[in-house]
């Protein structure tokens, strides 16, 4: 599908910004700790996010591709505005992208060391299966210790490359989704009630 296609179909979903060429996600908020969870008695900054709210944004990331820009625009009623927590609400929203990015980047690199494990078990269990085969004679106990770690072998090699392809890849589009939040530009329109 082109680019423009692209454009033609999300433009009926998602307001577009011609000057910023981004889509506009908009949140309907009546006060800046709608944004945030409300049990949390952080301030503003240091809160978490929302979680319906993430969910949608994560959601609305999804819907758009990667390539194209986002603006998250929050609309409150012009009675609430406050420009000094304005600014608390985008830190806050980037501490805790930053904060979702690094747990994600953790995750991911935990899948490579686990993966990195079971790679080293499987061939350690091949390689037992290979050198037991040369050294045992031939019996139905022998054969089925050797049976086993050549299945288990199998076993961990397979675990090991489904987390690389599948786990890793889950986790590393979540992350490129929550980067592109994290970059959006966050910004505030008032309506007059």
């Amino acid at each position: 599908m082109s680019r423009s296609k692209d454009l033609e179909i999300l433009s009926r979903l998602y307001d577009w910004d011609s000057t910023a060429k981004a889509f506009v996600v908009s949140v309907s908020i009546s006060a800046y700790t709608d944004v945030f969870n409300e049990l949390d008695p952080s301030p503003l900054r240091k809160r978490d996010i929302d979680e319906a709210l993430l969910n949608y944004l994560y959601d609305c990331s999804k819907d758009i591709p990667l390539s194209w820009s986002i603006r998250i625009e929050f609309v409150a009623e012009d009675t609430a505005r406050d420009m000094v927590k304005e600014e608390r609400v985008k830190k806050g929203l980037h501490a805790n992208f930053d904060f979702l990015i690094l747990y994600l980047k953790r995750e991911i690199s935990w899948i490579f060391r686990k993966s990195f494990l079971w790679v080293c078990l499987s061939l350690g269990f091949l390689m037992a299966s290979i050198t037991l085969n040369t050294q045992l004679s031939p019996g139905l106990i022998a054969s089925t210790v050797i049976e086993g770690l050549s299945i288990g072998g199998w076993v961990f090699l397979w675990e090991a490359l489904a987390l690389t392809v599948f786990k890793s890849h889950e986790k590393t589009s979540k992350l490129n989704r929550y980067r592109r939040l994290r970059r959006a530009v966050k910004t505030f329109r008032y309506i007059t009630a």
